[in-house]
């Protein structure tokens, strides 16, 4: 039985933020389908926003090495917050992922 003879596919969509951390204002965002993961849409993030960047936080399921090669390429340190996994390294985070 479909209520009210109406029946219809959802699609969901994601809007990905970029936020000023001092003045809460939004300065980059992306729409993109349920399907695109959250780390591909992250360059054209960093590329929307047209002050320099000093530092960068993101949070959940990221690919790490892509918004870490993005961060730098843009002069733009990335914080990521640990894996449950996680082990101290004592290498240098810009010669891990030198960016091409």
């Amino acid at each position: 039985m479909v209520k009210h003879s109406v029946c219809r596919q959802r699609t969901w969509r994601k809007l990905h933020l970029g936020i000023d951390e001092n003045t809460k204002e939004i300065v980059a965002v992306e729409l993109t389908g349920s399907r695109v993961h959250d780390s591909q849409q992250f360059p054209s993030l960093l590329e929307q926003i047209p002050d320099p960047i000093g530092q960068v936080w993101a949070a959940g399921p990221t690919t790490r090495k892509r918004v870490t090669k993005s961060c730098f390429g843009v002069g733009a340190m990335p914080t990521l917050a640990p894996l449950c996994t996680a082990q101290l390294c004592t290498k240098d985070p810009a010669t891990r992922f030198p960016v091409k």
